[in-house]
């Protein structure tokens, strides 16, 4: 096959944010897909791939793509996640899933040129709620539109949808997709494992963003092999694991030309219903949000902060979280 190749962007070890070193790459050219199911590439040793689209979802995204992007930002999130639904096996009927972190990327500034992962390989649902405070507004959003989640926080949580999530959803995948709105000529998205990488270091991108991120470092003894799609067409989606691959833009030639998609990433989570505590007497009416979420949301909403949370599902501050109650002692 051709030899394709490329420029990425290395930070050093102490580098602020987008400075490095830029070193060559060359690109393995990933197979034509095929149809399949949206968690196959996570099972895979790469743990990435791409996957041919079904056309009845191409019907649904076409039009919407050419919608403003606040149009656009939720109903995605809605259309990936019944396409997901879709195809859990019936074994999996109680799985859960959660789309956060969108992205409709058309302009230069937008490209990561550094290599790096998304979430940390530790990270499990209370790092997300914790750590990553911009994805956990989505988060919240999309657990407040799940029945099942609603009706156990308000039974068992008195209303604490964190509480309830960090304590009874177990994170079963975290994956990325991304999907080109036109075909990709300029700046491909490549990819790398994650466990190839001889360093990365953990950084927060900007100071408004409070996600920490990994990032490959230059290698002296390895080079990675990077993966990539080449001449990517709409009808197909790169799907890879949050937690352990690394991705980047890579530039080719002098850079010019654009590319546009749009991305999101999404958890996939199931309820330890041996684990729910008792329940509440009696349920609470309304979901509740903590403190920690008022904080972050008044940061980046100001006063309009707590109509935007009801507007979410979220109608009063939480009290003090429920404790489980002590059995109380028979009167034998």
């Amino acid at each position: 096959g051709m030899k394709l190749t490329g420029t990425v962007r290395f930070p050093k070890p102490d580098a602020v944010w987008g400075e490095g070193i830029d070193e060559k790459v060359s690109l393995i050219p990933m197979e034509a897909p095929t149809t399949m199911k949206w968690t196959e590439p996570l099972k895979t040793p790469k743990k990435f791939g791409v996957i041919q689209m079904k056309k009845q979802l191409k019907r649904k995204l076409g039009p919407l793509l050419l919608q403003p992007y606040y149009e656009i930002r939720n109903r995605f999130a809605e259309i990936i996640q019944e396409a997901i639904y879709e195809d859990l096996p019936k074994e999996h009927s109680n799985w859960i899933v959660i789309p956060f972190g969108f992205s409709k990327f058309s302009t230069k500034e937008d490209y990561v040129q550094v290599p790096h992962i998304d979430l940390l390989r530790k990270a499990d649902i209370a790092t997300l709620l914790q750590h990553y405070k911009i994805w956990s507004q989505d988060f919240l959003e999309f657990l407040a539109k799940n029945n099942h989640v609603k009706t156990a926080a308000l039974a068992h949580y008195n209303g604490n949808v964190e509480q309830y999530a960090m304590e009874m959803l177990t994170l079963d995948y975290t994956m990325n997709i991304w999907i080109p709105t036109e075909p990709v000529q300029a700046w491909p998205l490549a990819f790398t494992t994650g466990h190839q990488c001889d360093e990365t270091r953990t950084m927060t991108p900007s100071p408004d963003m409070d996600d920490p991120h990994k990032y490959l470092l230059q290698s002296e003894s390895t080079s990675n092999d990077w993966y990539t799609r080449w001449n990517m067409q709409t009808d197909e989606v790169y799907v890879w694991d949050s937690r352990t691959v690394a991705h980047t833009a890579v530039k080719r030639g002098d850079g010019t030309g654009e590319r546009s998609a749009i991305s999101c990433v999404l958890m996939i989570v199931h309820q330890n219903e041996e684990l729910l505590p008792p329940i509440t007497s009696p349920p609470a009416d309304f979901l509740c949000y903590t403190e920690r979420v008022l904080k972050i949301m008044t940061k980046s909403h100001g006063s309009t902060a707590e109509s935007l949370l009801a507007y979410m599902g979220y109608h009063r501050l939480c009290d003090d979280p429920p404790t489980a109650q002590p059995p109380s002692p028979s009167n034998v």
